[in-house]
């Protein structure tokens, strides 16, 4: 008889658990490389459109900026590589560096310290663009871009709260300054002519751009509407020679070469008055109004002064600093493209939105706000009327040159290359050699308490001699017709003969040496030496001929679009001296006067 399961028994034993648990990993897993792959895929395509933007991997942007613009700047560059911008397929960080002008323009044409300075830069925020056209004097090669400006700031003079309200009373013309310092009463203008003599404290135009901007007003105040620019002419006429000479013949003795520096001293006399009521320092300086606000507040890395000095507008066109950005090359062709791009890229970024009340609030000028630092003593922040246009590029170097001879003098002997090359083409229908004449005609008119000689070099000029002095080495205002008729005298010749040549003009150069002013030689060449001694002939010449109480340097003036950059450099070393490099003769004026104009 069979046995048959009870109904309770069948509705204990209900549905097998395990086909469900199978499924359900199954599904589980099938889900996980679903997700798993289509995530991957996200981040392949995350990775993909990234690498599409920067192919090229990374670059930095290296920028030298004034410490005058520095803090600012800084801000504004960590805000731009926040957006993570690409230039042209790389991803591009900013790198800021602040570093004084004059430290950046000597190692741009000299060799960059990395090892001091850090890495070179590849773009440059100078305090004025008259920094930028000593560069371009000396290469213009190196200069990526041209320079246009983020900021600006006035020049005014600093005085303290004595002097100060004094001039208040009438505030001078900078066209007015060299009279005012010549007068032995000039604070009798001021309604005080118990003061005496009105004495302007300006640090050195060659070092600092706001005296040199403060010369310009000066000179472009001579005419009328008195807003320049400067020009060429302008330097050759006999009142401008003799308004930058009362002007230099007034500076009160040993003036620091350095803004802060002569601040920091203005401040630190007493605000007093001696026994016949003229204050213990009635000098006033020139500087831009966001360095006296930096010196009034302590930003300088100085202590800030006891009380601050004051600025005092000068009425008439106003000398403006223009705190221009400049790209550099040097990089290698691919990488320069970039951080030439990189460069206007973060200009445009700087003039615009937020960014320009950041300018302002440092101190500095900028067309979109009139805002300015709330705390800010010893200045009003006067709103700006007409301003004085500052000289072309050529031309701010021959304003350098003028001054530097209006204040002691530059003694220079030229030697000139007149080898076969100078007869071609040197633009607008003139040969280099014309091109030449005109920049050594322009030193010549331009000089006042200088001293020039004139030698040429190139086969056959003398006989079996390949070089011949043309007009010894003395003061300018003795010999003036002399030496513009030597440069008349100039011909085409033969080949070049560079390194005899040089060892003689030297060998004259170090026994005429003038003492008490700098000594150059000035070569300028248009290609390489022909024949002659060899260069390592040439450095045991000149060793010989030094002698170090009777220091002569050596400056070379290359132009011409034929040049051999290496063999330059290695000449340069070899004499121990300095280089220019201009393609374009048209630019030797410019060049030469700024060779004549360094401190070096």
């Amino acid at each position: 008889m069979g046995r048959h399961r009870s109904r309770s028994a069948d509705a204990r034993r209900g549905i097998a658990w395990w086909p469900l648990a199978v499924l359900g990993v199954v599904a589980l897993v099938v889900l996980s490389y679903l997700g798993w792959t289509w995530l991957g895929g996200l981040l392949e395509r995350r990775a993909a459109a990234e690498a599409r933007d920067c192919v090229e991997g990374e670059a930095v942007l290296s920028l030298a900026v004034t410490p005058s613009a520095a803090g600012p700047i800084r801000e504004i560059a960590t805000a731009w590589s926040d957006q993570h911008p690409v230039v042209q397929d790389r991803c591009v960080t900013v790198r800021v560096a602040e570093l004084d002008s004059e430290t950046v323009l000597t190692g741009l044409t000299r060799g960059w310290d990395e090892a001091r300075l850090g890495p070179r830069p590849s773009a440059w925020i100078p305090d004025s663009s008259l920094w930028v056209h000593r560069l371009a004097a000396r290469d213009a090669a190196v200069l990526g871009s041209q320079p246009e400006s983020v900021a600006s700031s006035p020049v005014v003079l600093a005085a303290q709260a004595s002097a100060a309200l004094a001039l208040q009373s009438g505030a001078p013309r900078w066209a007015d300054l060299p009279d005012l310092v010549a007068a032995g009463d000039g604070w009798g203008r001021f309604g005080r002519p118990e003061w005496g003599r009105f004495t302007v404290a300006l640090p050195d135009p060659l070092a600092d751009p706001a005296s040199a901007l403060a010369v310009q007003a000066v000179l472009a105040g001579a005419q009328q509407p008195g807003t320049g620019p400067v020009t060429a002419e302008t330097l050759r006429q006999d009142a401008a020679r003799d308004r930058l000479a009362r002007l230099a013949a007034a500076r009160p003795a040993g003036v620091p070469a350095k803004p802060r520096d002569a601040l920091i001293a203005m401040a630190a006399k007493k605000d007093a008055t001696t026994s016949d009521g003229a204050p213990v320092n009635t000098t006033a300086t020139a500087v831009t109004e966001v360095d006296l606000y930096r010196r009034n507040t302590g930003q300088d890395g100085a202590v800030s002064p006891d009380e601050p000095l004051i600025a005092v507008p000068v009425s008439g066109p106003t000398p403006v600093a223009d705190f221009p950005l400049v790209a550099l090359t040097g990089q290698g062709q691919r990488t320069d493209s970039v951080l030439v791009r990189a460069a206007q890229r973060f200009r445009e970024f700087a003039r615009e939105g937020d960014r320009q009340r950041v300018l302002a609030l440092a101190g500095l000028r900028v067309p979109s706000t009139q805002d300015h630092p709330s705390f800010s003593p010893g200045l009003r922040w006067e709103r700006l009327g007409e301003q004085v246009t500052a000289a072309e590029a050529a031309v701010s170097p021959q304003v350098a040159a003028a001054w530097a001879n209006a204040t002691g003098g530059r003694t220079a002997t030229f030697l000139v290359d007149v080898s076969r090359s100078v007869g071609q083409d040197g633009g607008d229908g003139r040969s280099r050699l014309d091109w030449l004449k005109s920049a050594l005609r322009g030193q010549v008119e331009r000089s006042s308490a200088a001293a020039v000689g004139l030698w040429m070099f190139s086969s056959g000029v003398d006989g079996e001699r390949p070089y011949r002095q043309l007009a010894p080495t003395d003061p300018v205002e003795r010999q003036r017709d002399a030496l513009l008729s030597a440069v008349d005298q100039l011909r085409p010749f033969s080949d070049s003969q560079l390194h005899t040549s040089l060892v003689a003009a030297y060998r004259d150069a170090v026994e005429r040496f003038r003492p008490g002013q700098p000594n150059r030689l000035v070569v300028v060449v248009d290609g390489p030496n022909d024949s002659g001694m060899s260069l390592e002939q040439l450095r045991t010449e000149l060793g010989a001929l030094r002698k170090p109480d009777r220091p002569v340097a050596i400056d070379v003036v290359a132009f011409g679009p034929d040049l051999d950059r290496a063999q330059l450099a290695d000449l340069a070393r070899a004499v121990d001296g300095t280089l220019s490099v201009v393609p374009d003769a048209r630019a030797l004026d410019a060049a030469i006067s700024q060779v004549l104009s360094s401190v070096t």
